[in-house]
């Protein structure tokens, strides 16, 4: 990817929002099983990918969107130095990339957990400093 190219970043990470996916359905579908038309769909919403539904308020009303969960919860270069003299921008992109790879093995445990029903999850000290730190960074 071009360094001068926006990048999106999400202050939601993906690993989190796939727990809500499900398959994008077009409302504009037609009714009689025959295929829907890509013609149809806003940009990057095709029927079958994944989406979670958001609550987009205004002042005077609200309403309930499913959007892509690859275009959600972020913004373009939230995580880029924007000064001149930076060697390498997208540092703290990468470096919290990293965390949140490490961090999301964890969370899928305590998840895989609570689908299972299980009463406790066993991780280790470094897996708790581990998530302590994402949290805190997410904040």
């Amino acid at each position: 990817m071009l360094a001068d190219a926006p990048q999106y970043q999400h202050f939601v990470p993906q690993f989190i929002l796939k727990n809500f996916e499900h398959p994008f359905s077009c409302p504009k579908a037609p009714t009689n099983g025959s295929k829907c038309k890509k013609n149809h769909h806003e940009k990057g919403k095709y029927p079958g990918d994944p989406a979670v539904n958001c609550l987009e308020l205004s002042p005077q009303d609200y309403k309930i969107e499913e959007l892509s969960i690859r275009r959600v919860c972020g913004l373009d270069d939230m995580y880029t130095d924007q000064l001149p003299q930076v060697t390498f921008p997208r540092e703290l992109e990468v470096k919290f990339s990293k965390l949140e790879g490490q961090t999301s093995t964890v969370i899928r445990k305590i998840i895989t957990a609570y689908r299972h029903r299980e009463e406790n999850v066993k991780i280790t000290r470094t897996q708790q400093t581990l998530l302590r730190k994402f949290v805190y960074l997410l904040n």
